[in-house]
C-alpha cells in the first residue's frame, strides 16, 4: 500500500513473479470471479501482520 492507502501492482514475468511477494507488505482480497480493477475501485487488503504468524 503507498502512504495515500492505494495498491500497487508489482508488474513482473516468469520466474521473477514471485519476488513481488517478498516486496509486498499484504495481500488483496479480490471477490470470485473478479476479472479487471480499476484504479480507484475498494478492494480489501490483508496486511501481513493480521496473519500473526
Amino acid at each position: 500500500m503507498t502512504p495515500e492507502g492505494h495498491a500497487e501492482v508489482f508488474r513482473s514475468e516468469g520466474s521473477g513473479r514471485i519476488s513481488g511477494l517478498s516486496w509486498a507488505t499484504g495481500l488483496v482480497e479480490l471477490a470470485d470471479g473478479a476479472r479487471r480493477i480499476a484504479p480507484g475501485d475498494p478492494v480489501r487488503f490483508l496486511p501481513y501482520g493480521s496473519f500473526e504468524l
